[in-house]
């Protein structure tokens, strides 16, 4: 029963994870699909078809038009147990579906196992029954000792010594239910002896793909966040210039939270946030994003807008939730002068101060469009310290530099 439940478990979390996909995914493609942003559809679908339980990604406009459609290559050699469709909004208005495909592969191992489950049920109610009835016998009468002594035999395979019944009490009944089952036991026997071979090649196909399963079950967290960053990477993979900033900021970012112990629950949310804090940028133009000279007024407030589209993509998608309200807050300036609501101090999450500190120093040190020649690691460091108390928090700047220094 255990093993049963357990594997009935696996699969009912891979389907939890499953429909998250599908939500990852219809929050992600809705900004480029509004404005119609083929390349960056292609780059979320291209991304979402990585999963190992993916077979199809398929995006359609409001007319039912494919727009983008990824295909695994060995899709067409293997049948598909489960589909998941999103209708896709933005501003309350209805723009395309998405559509992901997974294998069947799961659905068979389920299958494999309750046959296995119902042969291994059977002989251990014998074996329960045998006992049960070895117990009664010390106590009752001499009948009881034959039924233990034949449902011990058939516990035990010997299903050729039949029973005399010679009452017709309730001891009898038990006799005759005995030797039913008995022999029904016995036909079941000789049904799975006829079919051996395919027995046993079931038996080993699905010890095999247990041992997959429960590798799949191990490493399906791991992947999920790689889909995680892969989504991240897409915004990244348009912009030469901000290659790996996300994953670096994510490290800065942890390595400040394990310093000043945050919690494994907010240091989860914590990597989540590093890792999208730049998916708003979806929504930004990539001339404005990779644009050489100042920008203007109002180009720079188009940038300052990817805060809030990162929110609107992540707020929805449950296991995101907390995070998206750190992606909103992470420009934020402790003396209230940062975007987009001028929240200041303490009243900024935790969080959101520290990918602040992290987002900043990263981008320093890194090549940029509008500064080819990057900081050095001082000169960062110092413009990191004169900014204590006015756009950051000071006790994560100390919190940041020890950090720095240790890891020097």
């Amino acid at each position: 029963m255990i093993y049963f439940v357990k594997s009935q478990n696996m699969i009912a979390e891979m389907t939890n994870n499953i429909n998250a996909l599908v939500d990852i995914g219809s929050s992600a493609v809705k900004r480029p699909l509004w404005d119609f942003d083929i390349g960056n559809i292609e780059d979320i679908a291209g991304t979402l078809i990585l999963d190992i339980n993916v077979a199809e990604v398929a995006i359609k406009d409001q007319n039912g038009t494919v727009i983008v459609q990824k295909t695994k290559l060995y899709a067409e050699q293997t049948k598909t147990f489960l589909s998941r469709s999103r209708q896709i909004f933005f501003n309350d208005q209805y723009i395309g579906d998405i559509t992901i495909s997974f294998t069947d592969q799961f659905y068979k191992q389920q299958k494999y196992e309750a046959i296995l489950y119902e042969i291994f049920l059977g002989f251990l109610e014998i074996s329960v029954l045998g006992w049960i009835v070895l117990w009664l016998s010390s106590m009752i009468t001499k009948p009881l000792l034959n039924l233990a002594q034949v449902a011990d035999n058939i516990a035990s395979g010997n299903l050729d010594n039949q029973l005399r019944i010679n009452t017709t009490d309730e001891i009898g009944t038990l006799e005759n239910t005995i030797l039913s089952m008995q022999n029904q036991l016995k036909a079941h026997i000789n049904e799975i002896e006829l079919n051996h071979d395919e027995i046993q090649a079931l038996y080993e196909e699905t010890t095999a793909m247990n041992e997959e399963l429960e590798n799949l079950v191990s490493t399906l967290d791991q992947n999920y966040q790689e889909t995680i960053m892969a989504l991240a990477n897409a915004i990244e993979a348009s912009d030469s210039y901000t290659r790996g900033h996300c994953d670096r900021v994510q490290k800065y970012a942890i390595l400040i939270a394990d310093k000043i112990g945050m919690s494994v629950r907010d240091k989860r949310n914590l990597h989540m946030a590093a890792i999208l804090h730049d998916i708003g940028k979806i929504g930004v133009p990539m001339e404005i994003l990779n644009k050489e000279t100042p920008l203007t007024a109002d180009e720079f407030d188009y940038i300052k807008r990817h805060s809030d589209i990162g929110y609107q993509i992540m707020k929805d998608i449950e296991f995101l939730s907390e995070s998206a309200q750190i992606v909103l807050q992470h420009h934020e300036r402790y003396d209230g002068k940062g975007y987009n609501n001028g929240v200041s101090g303490e009243s900024i999450l935790l969080s959101a101060r520290i990918i602040g500190i992290a987002d900043a120093y990263d981008a320093m040190t890194s090549s940029r469009a509008y500064r080819k020649t990057p900081l050095t690691r001082q000169q960062a460091i110092d413009e990191i310290i004169l900014g204590k108390g006015t756009q950051f928090d000071s006790k994560l700047v100390e919190a940041f530099l020890e950090v720095l220094t240790f890891e020097q």
